[in-house]
């Protein structure tokens, strides 16, 4: 059993160690994204309004149900002497009740383009969730590479100013052993304080990344929490007239537009239902007595009913129909310029993309080699300079050389993710 326990104990642990750093959460970039969907007013906010058309589509049905309404009076009239007659009235009681439908049945189709309309208004409510939810996973993504970027660079510097180190302090010894120069101590001096200063911005621009992280997370900038990439390969294999067409029919923008369309047609409609007539029928069943007992067992003496049908039609509304109508029929033309128009600006940020990803994928390996070759130049160069065939020159340009190698591949990397998640977000992905 003890054994057993060991084993299990041994299974779980670097799990453990995974999640949590020296006190610290580890997430992953998955995981960020669900805590900033948790945590962000503007996706509650969404999510509320989803609701509220939800609830405005089932309202709208009122528009053609029938109405269905009760009433019902109680008059107490007091005793009197009446002048006019010369004589006293009796006070009396008086009860009355009134149940009544009323349907509408014609009015040039405005209740069925309501409807629509409502309809429409929760489409578009859940497509503007999804453009949120869009924005802030990409938002996350883009806050979460930036992170780890920076954090890598200064791992870069850190590095590059341990190496310049321990070689001030070598050309320190070999000064005062008379080997060297003074020169090349100022040199490698100098060369050693700018990359502490280097160090000391990147430093500065971690923390500022990781506050940026936090903020959209929905976090406090001073909460305790570190990211993990979780190593996921970059690379996109579809052709860019395929990934065009992927975005035109799942880009949340272009399909929030589209209805924006719709809901101007509908209006359109809407406005021209006023040059139709409204026809509506009213049927009541209502009932009067001195006794309420008798008010509701007389049905047939003291009950009757009634039935109504109006048609009304305006005749002339100062210029107002036409106008709204015009204007109506104006706005599904500016909805259709405006998704043109952004229908164009999205290509032009497509390709855009498309040849920022392509430029990528040729340089992170020829960044690759470089560093390579940079990590072996410097270790050539400081043989060289120790065997004394070689100036401090030659070691100062590989270090930094090779520094300018590590941080070109450290922003290529990561900047391939970044565009990758800005493609996802043109996709309509999150």
């Amino acid at each position: 059993m003890m054994k057993n326990y060991f084993l299990l104990v041994l299974i779980i642990f670097p799990f453990l160690f995974l999640n949590t750093l020296f006190g610290k959460t580890i997430f992953t970039i998955d995981e960020c994204i669900e805590i900033a969907l948790k945590n962000k007013s503007s996706v509650k906010i969404a999510a509320l309004r989803v609701e509220s058309s939800r609830a405005e589509v089932k309202g709208s049905l009122s528009n053609i149900l029938p109405t269905l309404s009760y009433s019902s009076g109680f008059l107490n009239q007091g005793s009197y002497y009446s002048r006019q007659f010369g004589f006293p009235i009796e006070g009396r009681q008086y009860y009355s009740s009134t149940f009544s439908i009323s349907q509408p049945v014609f009015d040039g189709g405005k209740w069925r383009n309501s409807i629509t309309l409502v309809k429409n208004r929760y489409t578009s409510s859940k497509r503007s969730y999804s453009e949120t939810v869009v924005e802030i996973a990409l938002n996350v993504k883009k806050a979460f590479y930036q992170y780890l970027k920076d954090k890598e660079l200064l791992e870069v510097t850190r590095q590059a100013v341990e190496l310049a180190e321990q070689q001030f302090e070598f050309v320190r010894h070999q000064f005062e052993i008379e080997a060297v120069a003074r020169t090349d101590l100022l040199k490698q001096q100098v060369q050693l304080g700018n990359m502490k200063v280097d160090f000391i911005n990147q430093k500065a621009q971690v923390k500022n990344s990781f506050n940026q992280l936090a903020y959209i997370m929905g976090f406090d900038i001073h909460s305790e929490f570190d990211v993990i990439d979780a190593g996921s390969s970059v690379s996109n294999e579809k052709a860019a007239e395929e990934l065009w067409q992927d975005m035109k029919n799942n880009n949340q923008s272009l399909l929030s537009q589209k209805l924006n369309i719709e809901s101007a047609g509908i209006f359109y409609r809407l406005s021209k239902s006023s040059l139709y007539p409204t026809i509506s029928a009213l049927f009541s069943y209502d009932g009067s007595s001195d006794k309420l007992d008798d008010l509701y067992s007389n049905f047939n003496e003291d009950w009757r009913y009634s039935a109504r049908v109006s048609v009304s039609y305006p005749l002339f509304s100062g210029f107002e129909r036409s106008s709204e109508i015009e204007k109506a029929k104006l706005d599904v033309q500016i909805q259709q310029e405006d998704y043109d128009d952004l229908e164009k600006n999205l290509r032009v940020q497509l390709d855009a993309i498309i040849e920022q990803l392509n430029n990528l994928k040729k340089k992170i390996p020829i960044y690759k080699s470089n560093k390579i070759s940079a990590d072996e130049d410097l270790r050539l160069a400081l043989e060289r300079y120790n065997l004394g065939a070689a100036t401090i020159l030659d070691v100062l340009d590989a270090q930094l050389s090779g520094a300018r190698a590590n941080s070109s591949l450290v922003h290529a990397v990561y900047d391939e993710k970044i565009w990758m998640a800005e493609l996802d977000a043109l996709l309509g992905k999150y």
